[in-house]
């Protein structure tokens, strides 16, 4: 029977290729996309342009936000929590038995390393896939951070005066302060909004785990 068989890493991964190759795409149309996204988030969060730092802060807020809402949802915790903790025992086991050189614990955990990764395998198909909730998640993100890049200014708009702030490695840096050089080269602004998007992402992930492994919110999901 072929129906039960888990997909290869290949067959995983080839939406989130998909994905890349459309992103990649789509940010040769950013000034036709950032406008017309400018429509929906340029009254709510986009201040006319006097305050892009704010802009900035609420952007990461957003797509931390909506990203941690879409895995919440899309992924048992329970199930993934359980697969993890066998995981991790696993690969303690593993490590003590290398250690101590114990050759026939180590093929018995080989033996059963098969079982383990078919159990990560169905966690993942039965939550909605890794990939697929990945897929989502940049689905939604990936429009706004385009927005972002217009809104700065990286593409041509300026429609607000230079903001100045400072860095853990400078002082007084231009918004639009470019370091490094060629291809290389990234906006001051992005250097710093990039690990705050990924810290707040971390943190509300962190914050719906909570939630969805609480006592409350499983006996409330089983009325």
């Amino acid at each position: 029977m072929q129906e039960g068989k888990p997909k290869g890493p290949m067959s995983a991964m080839l939406p989130l290729m998909v994905v890349m190759i459309l992103v990649l795409v789509l940010f040769q149309f950013i000034n036709i996309i950032g406008p017309a996204i400018n429509l929906i988030l340029g009254p709510i969060i986009g201040f006319d342009g006097r305050y892009p730092l704010l802009t900035c802060l609420i952007a990461a807020l957003l797509m931390a936000g909506l990203g941690g809402i879409i895995r919440f949802f899309s992924t048992d915790l329970k199930q993934s929590a359980q697969s993890k903790r066998v995981m991790q025992a696993f690969q303690k086991e593993m490590r003590e038995a290398k250690m101590t050189h114990d050759m026939s614990k180590i093929k018995k955990l080989n033996k059963a390393m098969p079982e383990i990764q078919g159990m990560q395998q169905e966690s993942m198909a039965s939550s909605g896939g890794g990939t697929k909730t990945m897929v989502l998640s940049m689905a939604i993100t990936i429009p706004i951070f385009m927005w972002l890049l217009w809104y700065i200014g990286m593409y041509g708009m300026e429609t607000f005066s230079y903001v100045y702030f400072d860095v853990p490695w400078a002082s007084h840096v231009a918004l639009d302060a470019q370091f490094g050089a060629g291809p290389c080269a990234f906006p001051a602004w992005l250097i710093v909004f990039l690990p705050l998007s990924i810290a707040l992402g971390g943190s509300i992930t962190k914050i719906f785990s909570l939630i969805g492994l609480s006592d409350w919110w499983t006996s409330k999901h089983k009325k």
